[in-house]
């Protein structure tokens, strides 16, 4: 923490991962100003601006230790609410192509809550630090330039916040790049992967799942198969059930043929845990979900002002890997700021960008060798690369039926806790190999 705060910072967005910035931001700003378009509710509702908060979520174990370590006060509050733990290895059936994932021991645990719930959690955290100001229904409709540098930002109600520092973490809507191009500033390119993956959800009470099991993962195996199936345990004894298709084959919100979807997932075990269990809330439906990539670490960034989280680098939600994308980027920020305040002068955002890249390159890799097996996608990618990494992740996808070791390393990787190539390692090649 620098010993000379500066004044004042803005943080575009109050998702979790504005409000994540919003913590780092606060330990090097005297004020912090989170402006977000929706108005913020009282506890843990959805809402509008978060559509993807009505399917499920995952905390996966990196991020969870991430956002443990900013808010020390919030693991009781998750034991205060009964919050309930999936066991990675014992809790959780992953069933692969060949079959479902061994267990393991010792397993990696992480709690299971819906997103507004963690959200809310998150923001009223924040909200007990007088320095942050949230400002409801504020919609950034153009940066405030002064010379080579953002002072600041103006709303589409017509008022002016200056700032020493503006943080776009509005999500992957984001309006930077035309608001930047508006300033006079350049305009990053980009780059996709379009898997046409759609989200169809509902929260459930009585899943009957058998003994010891809390969770059940049905992942796709395209191009054969792009059926997906996710039912998760949240707050207040419930679950989240999700259905998924890629290449199109989206589920339905109408409630027979979202039944008939879950039935003819390839494990009837889906199928039974919620066919006699009562629904909560009505399906809701998502298809914002191509993986995106601004590259603003490839242009001139005006300076005192960092976009981060998914408003640089989106994922299709598959792999779940959104809100602990968003604690790594948030502690790049942390890096990238006492580099700066060290330094002093302005803020020059092109080293944090370039963290970014070695931040997001692992999880988009993650996500575009799974995308790029759908025989509709789209997008910008390496054909050769994806179909090395096909054959082999195909092995590894057999050996994690049949090896608890390779069963965990699968799921350190997952999780963020372990790097890809770790799968590649002598001792991981040779049981994988031998499987």
């Amino acid at each position: 923490m620098p010993r000379n705060k500066r004044e004042h910072a803005i943080v575009i967005g109050a998702g979790i991962g504005g409000l994540l910035h919003a913590k780092i931001a606060s330990q090097f700003f005297n004020n912090i100003t989170v402006l977000d378009k929706d108005e913020l509710p009282d506890g843990a509702s959805a809402r509008r601006q978060i559509p993807q908060g009505g399917h499920a979520n995952a905390l996966l174990p990196l991020g969870q230790a991430l956002i443990k370590g900013m808010f020390p006060g919030i693991a009781s509050k998750f034991e205060d609410d009964n919050i309930p733990v999936i066991e990675l290895g014992r809790t959780l059936a992953y069933h692969a192509r060949s079959g479902r994932m061994s267990d393991f021991s010792p397993t990696l645990d992480i709690h299971s809550f819906s997103r507004p719930y963690l959200e809310w959690r998150i923001r009223e955290e924040l909200s007990s630090n007088k320095d942050i100001k949230f400002v409801a229904g504020a919609e950034v409709a153009e940066l405030l330039r002064a010379g080579d540098r953002i002072a600041g930002v103006s709303t589409s109600g017509g008022r002016d916040y200056t700032a020493d520092l503006v943080i776009d973490a509005s999500g992957r809507n984001s309006t930077t790049p035309m608001l930047l191009k508006k300033a006079g500033f350049e305009s990053p390119k980009s780059k996709f992967i379009d898997a046409h993956v759609g989200y169809a959800s509902r929260i459930y009470e009585n899943v009957a799942l058998p003994e010891p099991l809390n969770a059940l993962y049905i992942p796709p195996a395209p191009p054969q198969d792009t059926r997906v199936g996710v039912i998760l345990p949240i707050e207040d004894g419930r679950y989240m059930v999700s259905l998924m298709g890629m290449d199109g084959n989206y589920p339905e919100r109408y409630e027979g043929r979202w039944m008939d979807f879950a039935k003819r997932l390839r494990l009837a075990q889906f199928y039974d845990a919620i066919k006699d269990a009562d629904p909560v809330t009505n399906v809701s439906v998502y298809r914002n979900t191509v993986s995106r990539w601004h590259s603003y670490e490839s242009i001139r960034m005006p300076m005192n002002f960092a976009v981060t989280s998914d408003a640089v680098c989106s994922f299709n939600p598959l792999f779940g890997q959104g809100i602990s994308g968003a604690a790594l980027c948030a502690a790049a920020l942390s890096q990238w700021l006492s580099r700066e305040f060290a330094k002093g002068g302005n803020l020059d955002p092109s080293r944090f960008q370039k963290m970014l890249v070695k931040t997001n390159g692992p999880m988009w890799t993650m996500a575009e060798v799974e995308d790029t097996r759908c025989s509709s996608v789209e997008g910008q990618f390496s054909v050769l690369k994806n179909a090395l990494l096909h054959r082999y992740m195909d092995m590894v996808y057999y050996a994690i039926t049949r090896d608890s070791a390779v069963a965990r390393r699968f799921a350190e990787v997952m999780g963020l806790v372990q790097p890809m190539e770790s799968l590649l390692y002598p001792d991981m090649l040779a049981r994988i190999l031998r499987a």
